[in-house]
């Protein structure tokens, strides 16, 4: 069953303090809101915001990769993806800043600590791989065979929730 639109705004009351993220539905804009307003006609994406988030050196941090999936509906996964990285620590008091919440480039080379870390506030799997041997030398974690695993097995779902409406021709 759906969620309507007042069982949003109920639970966001219950949240209160804790922001949502809400994105249109052509993917170009993300706003942080509490108690949520949305005209009827509009389409959108609205999730509760992650107050506790893994966090790379006290930043947020996303990771992206590829996926092709051709007209007979075969999926192909690249090797190598990266992460894109906050330019400030991660402080959940200010929603409003930007550069502290939203990891996409197009607001975080902006930021006046742009690139001050990482080049271009990103990093590759093989600086990724060596940032958790540092931070967690007992946890044995491997990013190729646990973390790009598990990122593959929910492109799979992902892709297989959404199959029937894909039309390849």
């Amino acid at each position: 069953a759906q969620t309507g639109m007042s069982d949003i705004k109920n639970k966001s009351r219950e949240d209160e303090g804790i922001p949502w993220l809400i994105k249109n539905s052509a993917g170009d804009k993300t706003s942080f809101s509490g108690p949520v307003s949305v005209p009827k006609n509009l389409q959108f994406i609205i999730q509760k915001y992650i107050e506790r988030p893994l966090l790379i050196h006290k930043r947020k941090f996303d990771i992206r990769v590829w996926v092709l999936i051709n007209q007979d509906m075969e999926v192909y996964f690249c090797k190598e993806g990266y992460l894109r990285l906050s330019a400030m620590e991660y402080r959940l008091d200010n929603c409003q800043n930007l550069y502290v919440h939203l990891t996409n480039n197009a607001i975080q080379k902006n930021a006046k600590e742009y690139g001050r870390f990482e080049d271009g506030n990103q990093m590759d799997f093989t600086q990724f791989q060596e940032y958790i041997d540092t931070k967690y030398p007992d946890r044995k974690v491997s990013v190729k065979d646990d973390i790009v695993e598990d990122i593959k097995f929910i492109v799979a779902k992902t892709i297989d929730s959404v199959k029937k409406k894909l039309d390849p021709h």
